[in-house]
């Protein structure tokens, strides 16, 4: 949802700052702003997010926007945007080939310099929350990978009890080209885990104890099963 749209003019004015857009997608809020000589863009985030993610450059590792992220802190530091109490990333449009205001028309024509419309920058945006809320996510899956594996988990993923009335040990197998395949798992033993491939010939013999150990394995022996 946006709200307040207005569109953006370019000129030389110093500190100039207009809010063009204010808008939530995905349950994350985002402004674009008008700097006169260039445009701006920030997304709300959280403060854990950056603590975890911005590098030794100030740029957040796996989030790719235009120019890159110039801007990580407080929205309410930036001129205008006083009203954010909430941490922020955010980009400009005032990189080499972007549109300036501080020349001409007549000399960004002759440069190739491109122009940014607010709805060019608003679906810029909603590209860099979906980045964003990927990495949240893949934040929570690493944690989860390396938790501590559960009979319910291994139960949700295709595994079933060696024998009735024992449901510590459980195992998965399977066919790839006529060639069997089995994955075996003590939970009260891990050590006597194993995972054995006869297309070609391969064995694994130690603890499986988290969903990381056995996404590994799964990819090690290629075998046809969705992790969750």
């Amino acid at each position: 949802m946006v709200s307040d749209k207005k569109e953006i003019v370019y000129n030389n004015i110093d500190r100039f700052a207009v809010i063009v857009a204010t808008g939530e997608y995905k349950g994350v809020k985002y402004v674009c702003v008008n700097r006169g000589k260039h445009p701006c863009a920030y997304v709300m985030c959280s403060q854990e997010f950056l603590d975890k993610h911005v590098n030794e450059w100030d740029g957040i590792d796996g989030l790719y926007v235009h120019g890159g992220v110039s801007f990580v802190g407080p929205a309410n530091e930036l001129l205008g945007l006083e009203d954010y109490d909430s941490p922020c990333f955010g980009w400009d449009y005032g990189h080499a080939g972007d549109w300036a205001g501080y020349i001409s028309e007549n000399e960004n024509l002759a440069y190739g310099h491109r122009k940014y419309t607010t709805d060019m920058i608003i679906a810029d945006c909603e590209d860099a929350i979906d980045q964003y809320l990927q990495i949240i996510k893949d934040d929570q899956d690493e944690i989860d990978d390396d938790s501590t594996m559960t009979k319910e988990y291994l139960r949700k993923v295709g595994f079933t009890p060696i024998l009735e009335g024992i449901d510590d040990a459980l195992q998965l197998s399977g066919e790839v080209n006529g060639k069997k395949w089995k994955i075996y798992i003590d939970l009260q033993h891990p050590n006597q885990s194993y995972a054995i491939n006869q297309s070609p010939r391969r064995k694994y013999e130690g603890e499986i104890t988290t969903p990381k150990d056995l996404k590994s394995i799964i990819q090690l022996f290629d075998v046809p099963v969705e992790i969750v």
